[in-house]
């Protein structure tokens, strides 16, 4: 492991180590109103709504579709936030490989007519099903990183009391400071 490896592992042990100890000084109420107020809800805005789906014979099925906050708005934000990473990745690849969409544009230069006009209906068709894809994988990680944090806050809220969180952050400092002195010490002169 390089000395700086060693160094970042123990700020970032460093970082949650105190933010767990500072939660024995922050009021429990704060964490609960966090929750309450801002986590949960908008966890239960991101997620899908139940659909009840009814056989013929009258059972129901109920299933995750689309979400209850409108047509428009779901392929706003799923488009939108899938346009805004293609976006983001084309600027790096033409950043990165400069010459990438010189060769890219030579070669469709060289293309007939008819190649042409299949390959731009082909991106027609395709581009917005790729842009909501990525889209909906950002609304997934949205309600899984969500519901991380519910996680994180319920079991803070279940550990505080007894003083385990407390613990945790002491060890988790410790350890980020050893590290950031081994790292300190190996990278120094000599």
């Amino acid at each position: 492991m390089q000395a700086y490896q060693c160094s970042l592992i123990g700020l970032a042990l460093d970082i949650v180590g105190v933010l767990l100890l500072s939660v024995e000084a922050i009021k429990l109420d704060n964490i609960r109103k966090l929750r309450t107020s801002f986590l949960l809800p908008f966890h239960d805005w991101v997620k899908p709504a139940k659909v009840r789906f009814v056989d013929s014979d009258g059972s129901e099925d109920t299933t995750s579709s689309t979400p209850d906050y409108g047509c428009l708005w779901w392929l706003f934000t799923h488009a939108g936030s899938g346009a805004v990473t293609v976006g983001l990745l084309g600027q790096f690849v033409r950043h990165k490989f400069p010459q990438a969409s010189a060769i890219i544009l030579q070669w469709f230069d060289v293309l007939a007519t008819g190649w042409k006009v299949a390959i731009a209906m082909l991106l027609v068709i395709l581009l917005p099903s790729l842009l909501i894809y990525v889209g909906e994988f950002w609304h997934y990680s949205l309600i899984w990183l969500t519901g991380g944090f519910i996680s994180a806050a319920d079991f803070v809220d279940r550990r505080t009391p007894d003083g385990t969180i407390g613990l945790i952050g002491v060890v988790l400092a410790l350890l980020g400071f050893v590290l950031q002195f081994v790292g300190t010490w190996v990278s120094g002169p000599g």
